[in-house]
C-alpha cells in the first residue's frame, strides 16, 4: 500500500472515532451576543455649576465596565460624577457612558445635564453707611488698640489717647507707630476719617459724630482730626460738623488729633457710560446720572422726588457722593462739566440742631482752598445727581 493511502485511512478512522460519543451525536459552542442594559431609565438631570452630580450606572450584567467620554466627568465603579463647569448663562453638557461586559458586548447611553448659571456676586469697594458702623477690637489683646469694621479692609489704631500734633509731627507718629506686630500704619485720608462718622448721631451741636464704637467717648471735647495731605493742600475733619477744613498753618501754631491706619482703600475708578448715557463706576457698583450743563437745580426736597420718581433711583448719601470727588482736582468723576462751580445735594443730614440741613459737596469751588463739603439749607437751590446701586 503506498504511503498516501495509508495515511488517508489513518485520518479517516480518527474523524470517525472522534465524531463518536454517548449521544451519538455533534456539540456546537452558542456565542453571547446580548448587550448590557442599563437599569437607570433617567438621562435628564438639572445641577448648579461649581457642583457635583452623581448618576448611578448599574446593568443587568454585573461584569460591566463603564467608560465616558467628557473631560467634565469621572467614573468610579458603576458611579458617574459629573462636574458643572461654570457658566455665563444656563447650558447643556452631554456625557456618552459606553457599558462593555466580558464577552465584549456594549451599549452606549447619553446623559444631558443641564447646568445653572449662578449670577456672580461682585466685591465691591466699601462704602461706609452713614449710620452706625460695628467697629470691633480685633487685638490679639482685647483693648490693646485696633480696630477694624468687618466689610472694610481698613485697621485702625485706637491707641493714640489724644495725640494732639501738629501735621508733620502726625504723619511721624504714624508711620513710627507699631501694634501687634504691625508697623505699616499712617494718617488717614479725608475719605477714610468721613467712613467713621455717624451722621445720624441724635447729639447736640457741640458733640462729635465719630461712630461711638470708634470714639470711644474719648473725642468729645477735641473737634478735629488731620487728614493725610492729598496734594499740597492739607485739611483736617471737623468731627462735630462732619465737614473738612482746610488748614493753612498746619506745621506751626495749629494742632489737631491723630488716627493712624494701616491697609488700602481702592481708590481707583473704572468707568464706562451705560446704554442710557448714565456713569457706571465698577469699583463702586454705583450707577450715576450725569449732570446736565448748566447744572438744573432745586431744593434738597425735589431733588429727592425727582430721583425717586423713577424705579431704583434716589439721592446719593454724603458717602456714596464721596467716592466720586477727585481731591486732587477738586472736582466730581465724570458726571459734570469740571468747570461748573456748584454744590451737589445728598440726602445725607445733620440731626437735632440742623434738622433742615442737608450735606452738599462742592464742584470746582473757586479759590482752591476750601472744604470739599457743607452743611446747606434744604430749601436753597442746588445741582443734583441720582444713584442707583448695584451692590449686594
Amino acid at each position: 500500500m503506498r504511503k498516501s493511502s495509508l495515511y488517508l485511512s489513518i485520518m479517516t478512522a480518527v474523524a470517525l472515532l472522534s465524531g463518536c460519543g454517548g449521544g451519538g451525536g455533534t456539540t456546537t459552542a452558542v456565542d453571547d451576543t446580548t448587550a448590557p442594559t442599563f437599569t437607570n431609565t433617567t438621562y435628564l438631570y438639572n445641577v448648579v455649576e461649581g457642583t457635583n452630580k452623581v448618576v448611578d450606572l448599574t446593568t443587568d450584567d454585573s461584569s460591566a465596565t463603564f467608560t465616558e467620554n467628557s473631560v467634565d466627568a469621572s467614573i468610579s465603579g458603576s458611579t458617574l460624577t459629573f462636574t458643572a463647569p461654570l457658566v455665563n448663562a444656563d447650558t447643556n453638557f452631554t456625557v456618552t457612558v459606553t457599558a462593555k461586559d466580558a464577552a465584549n458586548n456594549s451599549a452606549s447611553k447619553v446623559f444631558t445635564f443641564t447646568v445653572t448659571d449662578v449670577p456672580e456676586i461682585p466685591t465691591y469697594a466699601y462704602i461706609a453707611p452713614v449710620g452706625d458702623k460695628d467697629f470691633v477690637d480685633i487685638s490679639a489683646a482685647q483693648n490693646k488698640g485696633l480696630l477694624k469694621v468687618s466689610e472694610s479692609n481698613l485697621m485702625w489704631a485706637d491707641d493714640d489717647q489724644f495725640q494732639d500734633l501738629n501735621y508733620t509731627a502726625a504723619v511721624k507718629h504714624c508711620e513710627d507707630k507699631v501694634i501687634d506686630g504691625y508697623s505699616d500704619f499712617r494718617l488717614a485720608t479725608r475719605d477714610e476719617i468721613f467712613n467713621t462718622i455717624n451722621y445720624e448721631m441724635d447729639v447736640n451741636n457741640t458733640t462729635s459724630l465719630l461712630d461711638n464704637d470708634f470714639n470711644i467717648s474719648r473725642l468729645n471735647t477735641i473737634d478735629a482730626v488731620w487728614a493725610l495731605a492729598q496734594g499740597a493742600n492739607k485739611y483736617y475733619i471737623n468731627h462735630v460738623s462732619g465737614i473738612d477744613v482746610y488748614e493753612d498753618d498746619p506745621d506751626n501754631n495749629i494742632t489737631h488729633n491723630t488716627r493712624c491706619v494701616r491697609g488700602n482703600e481702592v481708590s481707583d475708578h473704572n468707568f464706562t457710560t451705560t446704554a442710557d448715557d448714565t456713569i457706571m463706576d465698577n469699583i463702586t457698583g454705583l450707577e450715576w446720572k450725569k449732570i446736565a450743563n448748566p447744572a438744573v437745580t432745586a431744593n434738597a426736597a425735589d431733588a429727592k422726588n425727582a430721583c425717586e420718581g423713577e424705579v431704583d433711583w434716589r439721592l446719593p448719601t454724603i458717602n456714596e457722593l464721596r467716592t466720586l470727588y477727585n481731591y486732587a482736582s477738586g472736582t466730581l468723576y465724570e458726571i459734570i462739566d469740571s468747570a461748573q462751580q456748584v454744590a451737589v445735594w445728598s440726602s445725607t443730614t445733620r440731626k437735632q440742631e440742623n434738622p433742615d440741613k442737608n450735606y452738599v459737596l462742592f464742584n470746582a469751588q473757586a479759590g482752591g482752598n476750601v472744604m470739599s463739603g457743607a452743611l446747606e439749607d434744604a430749601g436753597d437751590p442746588h445741582a443734583y445727581t441720582c444713584v442707583k446701586s448695584h451692590r449686594q
